[in-house]
């Protein structure tokens, strides 16, 4: 599990190898990878977009 306090998201590893992203004003995402396999650490990334 992993917390980032500037963009408010909450990431959480799954067993099955998906990880679950929860934030302010109703974000929910999901990310699935191809092998199935536990995560043992997170860590939140901040992207800035260029256009």
């Amino acid at each position: 599990m992993a917390f980032d306090p500037v963009q408010q998201l909450l990431a959480v590893g799954t067993l099955d190898g998906r990880i679950k992203i929860f934030g302010g004003d109703n974000i929910e995402g999901i990310l699935i990878t191809p092998k199935s396999m536990p995560y043992k650490y997170l860590q939140v990334w901040h992207f800035i977009q260029k256009e």
